[in-house]
């Protein structure tokens, strides 16, 4: 991810990820610029100082869960100790032991998440067998949910609500140039709720789901590149459940020679203040790249960043629905 203050691109865990005071959004900044930062509220600064000095957030994941679940995959040693195997979209896992499903409430294995990850456990998204686990229920009181399963984290970058003021948002799926002459294609790709391909929006069609969804086509400069699709939730068909924000080379059989892929999100009317970020750090060897997902909710909609790799571009989208449907049919959302 990249810091807006510093301007690098720094691992998930040097960054503020608590929510900031009175908002939801997570911070940009890294923890370093965040602690020198006089534009966050003074609260905001000394947890990041804090934070640095104790290196709360400044150990590894992998040296954490080695040191919190030194049986991870040794399933001749684990297969009797109750544990429940995370796992990421971008497909890093962690073992995280519990005492008892029948005793242990799902917010007690986000915190136990939080400790290995330095992932803010109000940040976290479970998901098991298509559904979202419930802070408040117990583990086992989930059908099939087993000492060895497997559940999938999700991170959440955004809430908007059905009664937020937000009526319609703009995302920036942007990108550099490095001497190329190639470019990227930013496109959503629409799902419904029984996870069938409902529709596509791209440079080509640049209006759908009853005008609900636009697409600016290509904004170019010397260096870098943009397309900004707009969106007004309110008027979003009600069968659309899953909205896959893609972005894929046109030429090049992959996308490493662009720059930070990713996109940006604003809300439409305040378009001074953007709402969250979110860079790809692996796209390398990949056509495409499933840079975020807006999905529907029961209280409104989420947003979360993915960064999972695909084949396929704007010539042949069918790759890329293929990856999609592979993600929803594992139970990931």
């Amino acid at each position: 991810m990249r810091c807006r203050g510093c301007g690098k691109n720094k691992l998930s865990k040097e960054f503020f990820s608590i929510p900031l005071s009175n908002s939801e959004q997570i911070c940009t900044l890294c923890l370093a610029c965040a602690a020198e930062s006089k534009h966050l509220p003074n609260e905001d600064r000394e947890f990041a100082r804090h934070s640095l000095q104790d290196n709360v957030l400044l150990e590894t994941p992998s040296s954490n869960m080695a040191s919190s679940t030194s049986t991870s995959f040794d399933h001749s040693s684990s297969s009797s100790i109750t544990h429940v195997i995370i796992s990421t979209l971008e497909g890093e896992k962690y073992q995280v032991p519990i005492h008892s499903l029948a005793s242990t409430t799902v917010q007690v294995l986000k915190l136990e998440i939080q400790k290995i990850t330095n992932i803010h456990h109000t940040k976290q998204c479970l998901m098991f067998n298509s559904e979202e686990l419930n802070k408040d229920r117990l583990l086992g009181s989930y059908p099939n949910l087993i000492s060895g399963s497997t559940v999938f984290l999700m991170v959440l970058l955004y809430h908007i609500a059905d009664s937020s003021d937000i009526k319609e948002i703009e995302f920036n799926l942007v990108w550099g140039f490095s001497g190329s002459a190639d470019y990227l294609d930013g496109t959503c790709i629409f799902f419904s709720s029984d996870r069938k391909y409902v529709d596509c929006l791209d440079f080509r069609s640049t209006t759908c789901l009853n005008g609900s969804f636009r697409h600016s086509g290509d904004v170019m400069t010397s260096s870098s590149g943009n397309h900004v699709i707009k969106a007004k939730l309110s008027e979003v068909p009600s069968n659309v459940q899953y909205v896959f924000f893609v972005l894929s080379s046109y030429n090049s059989p992959t996308i490493e020679h662009f720059l930070s892929p990713g996109f940006k999100f604003f809300d439409v009317n305040h378009p001074e203040t953007m709402l969250s970020e979110y860079n790809i750090q692996k796209a390398a060897k990949s056509q495409a790249v499933l840079v975020s997902v807006l999905y529907r909710t029961g209280t409104g909609w989420n947003i979360a960043g993915l960064g999972i790799l695909s084949a396929g571009n704007a010539k042949n989208y069918q790759p890329i629905k293929e990856t999609v449907s592979q993600v929803l049919s594992k139970g990931n959302l």
